[in-house]
């Protein structure tokens, strides 16, 4: 073979080697672009998305590119049978078919999180939450401003009680009926009727018992018309359920200017009712000013009323009166003080000074919590006026002397203070009470602790509850248990509940001890909406009484819309 040919056919075997081998590389790059290629189908489309086939456990992607010819979408969501394209503006059809490459969504490119930090690692990193109502200052709305739409308020109440002896005497028998309205009588003026009376029938021998005077068969308790709300001008007139903040009913007047910076003026003045019968009378009459003082949008909250007062009785003056109290609200914690000072005459008939503090308290009561507690400390002597001995036999004002129609001293004051503390949880409560009474002038004391322990929502319709009590006094000592059991059912529109109180009483005066007994049972049912009835039955069983006990009580409340 000629130099020539050889070199001829070495060029060829060369040519056809780099012939191969490109071959062979172009083949191995389109392998991978043909495999990440995906043919893709249009399935659905629903408005301006349209539905491929398959999803994202073939490969397609969100945020890779459909091509259908010439046009290309964005894969929008994925799921592993589906993959969503936008088409606003571009529309594709039905059964379409286009191109996609396989790939990874761009949350599963992204870097993994690191792992979170564990709990304790945050330990002691957070102080303790403050609670809202610890800095929050709502906007004082008053209850009377509250229900001022609501044109009329009715509740009719009738009780019926029977005291029957079980071994002899005669049985007393007590119907009443008790109403109460509220009424405002002009749709664009605050001007109400508000009366509060109930009608009282007695069976049995009711007229030969003592103070048969106190029993009258109508009792008014509230007959009055009115003009104003609360904290504005407020003019009543009628019977007055009370002249002022620290004084009983009335026969008169009360006007009140409105507030100004918190402060209120008011005065009052007209008869006194008889103290026993409630029956209007006209030989005694009261009058007076009030300084009143409130801030419930302080942070303390306080109030204060500053009362001064005097009577006639049988045309001549009778008491003279400075009253205050004040009471404070600081966050959790309440606490307030009262006095009255009466100045008397200096030959007057009770030997009192010319002025005297007739009463005075402090109190204190707080929550942290489940824990509560509340003290409280109070000092009064013997109301007295020429009007009240009228009607009150000498030794209810203060100590006898040798002569029964006289004053020993003009004192006479009684001491008592009291404390309470308990713990109250959502299903168990329990807690503590002790109070002490001495009146030194009359050499008696007496004191009381009293334990007790309630369980609620026992498989959530049942209670129990404890108590026990020791009392020891001049007079008699009374150790004393307490268990009752209850239970609600019908959403709690039935509830019932018994008890048992064995007592073991000593007279000072008899040496001998015996044991009392009392038990009972009552029945609370919501017959309806606006219907309610209660049903009390008590045995009593000791050395001084044995006798049933029997209360049937029916309250109607009516329901009128606001305003119609």
């Amino acid at each position: 073979m000629s130099a020539a040919r050889r070199d001829a056919l070495l060029g060829h075997r060369a040519s056809r080697l780099v012939a191969i081998f490109l071959a062979s590389w172009v083949l191995v790059r389109a392998a991978p672009l043909e495999a990440q290629r995906l043919r893709v189908r249009v399935v659905d489309v629903v408005g301006d998305r349209a539905y491929l086939e398959p999803g994202a456990a073939r490969g397609v992607r969100r945020g890779g590119r459909v091509r259908f010819g010439a046009r290309s979408y964005e894969v929008v969501a994925t799921t592993d049978s589906y993959a969503v394209i936008d088409i606003t503006g571009r529309p594709v059809e039905l059964g379409a078919r286009g191109l996609t490459r396989r790939g990874r969504s761009r949350e599963e490119r992204s870097a993994r999180l690191p792992a979170p930090t564990p709990l304790e690692g945050f330990e002691g990193q957070w102080s303790p939450a403050r609670r809202p109502s610890e800095s929050q200052r709502p906007r004082y709305v008053p209850l009377t401003s509250a229900l001022a739409s609501q044109r009329v308020r009715l509740e009719v109440r009738s009780t019926s009680t029977a005291s029957i002896p079980l071994d002899e005497g005669p049985a007393l028998y007590q119907t009443r009926l008790r109403v109460r309205l509220d009424a405002r009588l002009a749709q664009n003026a605050p001007l109400r009727l508000t009366t509060d009376a109930a009608l009282q029938l007695y069976f049995g021998d009711v007229d030969q018992r003592r103070a048969d005077a106190s029993r009258p068969i109508v009792l008014a308790r509230q007959l009055q018309l009115s003009y104003g709300e609360d904290r504005a001008f407020y003019a009543a007139i009628g019977r007055l359920r009370s002249a002022a903040s620290m004084l009983g009913t009335l026969d008169g007047a009360r006007v009140s200017a409105p507030e100004v910076a918190g402060l209120r003026v008011s005065a009052f003045g007209g008869a006194i009712p008889e103290p026993t019968s409630g029956v209007p009378a006209f030989d005694a009459a009261r009058f007076g000013i009030e300084l009143d003082y409130a801030k419930p949008d302080h942070a303390w909250r306080p109030s204060a009323s500053l009362v001064a007062y005097g009577s006639t009785f049988s045309g001549s003056l009778d008491e003279r009166r400075l009253a205050g109290s004040l009471r404070l609200l600081p966050g959790p914690v309440s606490t307030g003080a009262h006095a009255e000072l009466a100045f008397f005459d200096a030959n007057n008939p009770w030997n009192a000074p010319v002025a005297q503090l007739l009463s005075a308290s402090v109190d204190a009561s707080a929550h942290h919590g489940l824990f509560h507690w509340a003290l409280r400390g109070d000092y009064r002597v013997p109301e007295r006026s020429r009007w009240l001995a009228s009607f009150l036999p000498a030794g209810y004002f203060c100590v006898a002397d040798t002569d029964p129609t006289a004053c020993a001293t003009g004192n006479d004051p009684r001491w008592s203070a009291n404390a309470d503390v308990e713990l109250r949880g959502t299903k168990l409560a329990g807690g503590a009470t002790a109070s002490y009474v001495t009146a030194p002038e009359r050499d008696t004391t007496q004191w009381m602790l009293l334990a007790h322990l309630r369980a609620v929502r026992i498989a959530e319709i049942a209670r129990v509850r404890w108590s026990a009590s020791v009392t020891r006094g001049s007079l008699m000592d009374v150790y004393s248990t307490r268990v009752a059991l209850g239970a609600a059912f019908l959403d709690g529109k039935l509830d019932v509940e018994a008890y048992y109180r064995p007592a073991l009483r000593f007279y000072t005066a008899d040496i001998r001890s015996g044991f009392d007994h009392r038990a009972g049972a009552q029945v609370l049912a919501a017959l309806a909406r606006d219907w309610q009835l209660a049903f009390v039955g008590d045995v009593l069983l000791g050395r001084d009484l044995d006798a049933l006990l029997l209360q049937l009580h029916l309250v109607w409340r009516p329901t009128f819309g606001a305003d119609g």
